[in-house]
């Protein structure tokens, strides 16, 4: 990893921002743009290409590099696909900043978001802002979980023991953050809960979260989203949630136990509804994991009748 840089100009600290790429080329060049709008004024960009078809995403850095001609602009290409976890810890290795901005390429800034970021980084190790969901086509269609985010925020760090409510293209870390709880995992351990993950180690780790809500990040949801595969995502929540149970201490390892008693319930429901019986491992580790509780046994009723009916 690469040693922190500050500004030519000694007033503003480099910030890098990581964006990890595959096959998200029609939509790339509007998550460069938005970086080029930033009205901050020291940043550079790590693009990863994570082996991805040829969709014209170098070609889309190349033409930003050319328009900001004093900005180092680093285009990498992964030998194989790698997932979106390691093709960040790629861009962080190369990365010069003393902070890391995260970028996915079909998401995008307004371009307050580093200033307003920075200044939250204060007195913070990471940043959140707030997120506007936009369509395939980039019309806003209204603030993401805007009728629970307040109570999520107002709960925090309990609530994110529940669900994922944090995006990584609206988060904002200090260098440090990755230097004490680690670099994201890996494909082999997780492939789209690599987020969640990072997020409970980080509060595990004491690291200091600023919440904002102004809506400065723009989450596009599209059919060629990696998180359309809900049956894989909850099989993925369950691993992480049990990895991070047996690995935590006091309050957090509470919430996690019951956090994943409910994950696994919800597993069940669905393998058990499609007639995965594999399912039933599933139920036979929520029955252990808390015998007195009757959801394992609602679940395996509903879906049941899922099959029947």
């Amino acid at each position: 990893m690469h040693h922190p840089s500050t500004s030519t100009a000694g007033s503003e600290p480099l910030v890098s921002v990581i964006l990890p790429s595959y096959g998200m080329g029609k939509f790339v060049r509007q998550a460069l743009e938005s970086i080029g709008s930033q009205t901050y004024g020291n940043w550079e960009v790590i693009l990863v290409d994570d082996c991805g078809p040829e969709d014209g995403t170098r070609e889309a850095l190349q033409e930003f590099q050319e328009k900001h001609p004093t900005r180092r602009v680093q285009y990498l290409s992964n030998e194989k696909n790698v997932g979106c976890g390691e093709s960040r810890n790629v861009a962080m290795r190369a990365a010069n900043g003393e902070y890391y901005a995260f970028l996915d390429p079909d998401d995008c800034w307004a371009p307050e978001y580093l200033v307003d970021g920075m200044q939250c980084m204060s007195s913070k190790d990471l940043c959140i802002q707030g997120v506007m969901i936009t369509d395939g086509a980039g019309v806003d269609q209204g603030p993401r979980m805007e009728s629970r985010m307040n109570n999520l925020i107002g709960a925090f760090p309990t609530s994110l023991m529940d669900e994922n409510f944090l995006l990584p293209s609206a988060t904002l870390i200090h260098r440090r953050v990755i230097m004490a709880v680690g670099e994201f995992k890996n494909r082999e351990a997780l492939i789209y809960a690599a987020d969640w993950d990072f997020y409970l180690r980080c509060v595990a780790a004491g690291m200091r979260f600023g919440f904002l809500r102004k809506h400065n990040c723009r989450y596009r949801k599209h059919d060629e989203a990696a998180t359309n595969n809900y049956l894989r995502m909850m099989g993925e929540c369950v691993k992480l949630l049990r990895m991070n149970w047996k690995s935590s201490a006091g309050w957090m390892k509470k919430s996690l136990r019951a956090s994943l008693h409910v994950h696994l319930c919800r597993l069940v429901y669905l393998k058990i509804s499609l007639r995965d019986w594999s399912g039933l491992k599933e139920l036979e580790e929520a029955f252990l994991l808390d015998a007195w509780n009757l959801g394992p046994a609602k679940s395996l009723i509903k879906a049941l009748k899922n099959n029947w009916s």
